[in-house]
């Protein structure tokens, strides 16, 4: 630990927005310059004379990363979009927002980890939904998508370590729904989270409450 040094760098980031009466989109681009980023690495160290060497997780400055993105957000009424003579009662709103990110470890950084993907950082990150509505009632769906991020700067994609630390974090897809009420001074809603069960997990933990792979919600 007395051995890592302060990270460092900058980001720049540029976007247009549009909001029109029934629709609206918005779109930015940034660049993050990450100087000397303290991460995790995978390294052999050997435990003692007797157990030999093993494979652990060292947290030290990795090198240089370059991350890329681009962002945007869309959202329309349908309904009023392409009939704008419908009745008022009928609503019918989508939206989607949905990251680009292109995240390298640049030339120069640990041989090990050069060229690799940052970790925690997936390339796809997707949300889209869609809103019903008819009076004082709505019933909404969204539908999640993160694509595969790594646990550390090696990207290895998985090993068979018995607390499970180490390794990818796969790619997961779920569903939601809401049932929302609403009247002017008071609302009921009802959900279900996690609609078709999937499993999924997005942490892998070295210490409380793990260690090992920390199972997100199931259908709830």
């Amino acid at each position: 630990a007395n051995n890592i040094q302060d990270e460092k760098g900058f980001n720049a980031d540029i976007g247009f927005k549009i909001n029109r009466n029934n629709w609206g989109i918005e779109v930015s681009g940034f660049h993050l310059s990450y100087e000397n980023r303290i991460g995790n690495t995978l390294e052999t160290i050997e435990v003692n004379p007797i157990l030999g060497e093993d494979l652990f997780q060292v947290r030290k400055n990795l090198g240089d990363a370059d991350i890329f993105g681009l962002e945007s957000i869309a959202k329309a009424d349908l309904l009023q979009l392409f009939n704008p003579d419908s009745t008022k009662k009928w609503s019918l709103d989508a939206f989607i927002n949905y990251a680009l990110i292109h995240a390298q470890y640049a030339v120069g950084s640990e041989p090990t980890i050069e060229g690799k993907q940052v970790e925690f950082v997936p390339t796809h990150n997707l949300k889209t939904g869609i809103t019903i509505s008819y009076m004082s009632w709505s019933l909404t769906h969204q539908f999640s998508y993160v694509s595969e991020q790594f646990t550390d700067a090696t990207n290895a994609p998985f090993r068979s370590d018995p607390d499970g630390i180490l390794g990818a974090i796969p790619n997961y897809w779920i569903h939601d729904i809401n049932l929302r009420f609403a009247k002017e001074r008071w609302s009921v809603q009802a959900g279900i989270n996690n609609l078709l069960n999937q499993y999924y997990f997005t942490r892998r933990a070295n210490g409380y409450p793990g260690p090992g792979i920390i199972p997100s919600e199931p259908r709830n």
